[in-house]
């Protein structure tokens, strides 16, 4: 008698489920969804790179001036991105982008 009963209710839950799978089968739109939009991004200035990143911790003026010391600067260049690759939470681009500027011309001056 219990044996009977299990195998019934086996048979239904069993038939409930396939029945469920194949409802949500035929429920769900399967075309590819369309191409999300991704927006431009914003070109934010390299100083503000720094003063989001660095500044909180570290003097523009200083490292500036330390960098800009080293006779290499292509080599300061490389050491200092790859420094900054697991240094803080900047990309990789932007770490690259406030290195040029602490570099560059267009970085801050020394005191």
């Amino acid at each position: 008698m219990v044996h009977s009963l299990l195998g019934r209710a086996a048979w239904v839950f069993g038939g409930l489920a396939a029945a469920a799978t194949l409802a949500f089968a035929a429920l769900v739109d399967r075309a590819p969804a369309p191409p999300q939009a991704v927006p431009a991004v914003r070109e934010v200035p390299a100083d503000d790179l720094f003063a989001q990143h660095c500044a909180l911790c570290h003097e523009a003026g200083a490292m500036t001036a330390s960098l800009r010391a080293k006779p290499d600067r292509e080599g300061t260049r490389r050491e200092t991105v790859d420094f900054l690759h697991g240094h803080g939470e900047a990309s990789d681009e932007e770490d690259v982008r406030i290195v040029e500027f602490l570099l560059g011309t267009q970085g801050p001056q020394t005191p």
